[in-house]
């Protein structure tokens, strides 16, 4: 699993100077600020939401999604 936090990068062409999508061709990239990369991540297979509906409280609400409908079947019975 390849990790990649984008919030300080600020184009396209920053997002593939890092050359993230070869470099995890072998594994799963989890991106997170994926908006930072441009169009250069214009698939994806889950989008994964973690959200803190209460900020005093320790609890999170996660929310799964993806365009694929194989995928979605398999979230939906997540839910």
């Amino acid at each position: 699993m390849y990790h990649a936090d984008l919030y300080r990068v600020s184009s396209r062409d920053e997002f593939e100077e890092l050359d993230l999508l070869a470099e995890s061709s072998d594994g799963v990239l989890v991106v997170e600020w994926p908006e930072h990369a441009g169009d250069g991540l214009a698939e994806y297979d889950v989008e994964v939401w973690i959200s803190r509906p209460d900020p005093y409280d320790d609890l999170r609400m996660i929310t799964l999604d993806s365009p694929d409908p194989s995928l979605s079947r398999i979230i939906s019975t997540l839910e």
